[in-house]
């Protein structure tokens, strides 16, 4: 499927100042599933939300055998979310997913709308300050700067002890 946004729609989100908000609560434990996840809409300068556009952090529970989390930047259109940007992270022995075209990915690596490129970085599953590098990682990229709500015993937001 063709992606909706264009290459020069996101080049202009990109140039705009904006920041997102990590949630007080931090990532929040799925009972049902085995990760957590946290979201934050774009906002301009004056607080304002950009429409449509939101980040998202999703992550399993750090193990040897279940090391793996996304930061991704969605678009929506409709009703409908379109990843526009995420980055894979995961141990470069680790499979993290198979496309659509056949290809088998693993460690860790970006999606930039059609595009895939590898990252030469590694994850070290309970260590939360590489969480705060990743985020770190997608908003010196994205030109976009995080507020942190979160307790200051909770660095991050993250739930799981290092």
């Amino acid at each position: 499927m063709p992606f909706r946004t264009t290459e020069s729609e996101l080049r202009a989100f990109i140039e705009k100042e904006k920041y997102i908000v990590i949630p007080a609560e931090g990532l929040k434990p799925h009972s049902h599933r085995e990760y957590a996840d946290w979201a934050s809409d774009f906002y301009d300068a004056n607080g304002v939300t950009i429409p449509g556009w939101f980040f998202r952090v999703l992550a399993n529970p750090p193990s040897e055998e279940n090391c793996k989390e996304n930061y991704s930047i969605f678009k929506s259109y409709q009703g409908k979310k379109e990843p526009v940007a995420r980055l894979d992270v995961a141990p470069s022995r680790k499979r993290t997913h198979k496309h659509s075209d056949g290809n088998v990915f693993h460690g860790t690596h970006l999606h930039e709308l059609d595009t895939v490129s590898d990252v030469a970085l590694e994850l070290e599953c309970f260590d939360r300050d590489n969480r705060i590098n990743w985020l770190n990682f997608m908003a010196k990229k994205y030109n976009f700067t995080i507020k942190d709500n979160t307790p200051s015993q909770q660095i991050g937001g993250w739930p799981w002890s290092a």
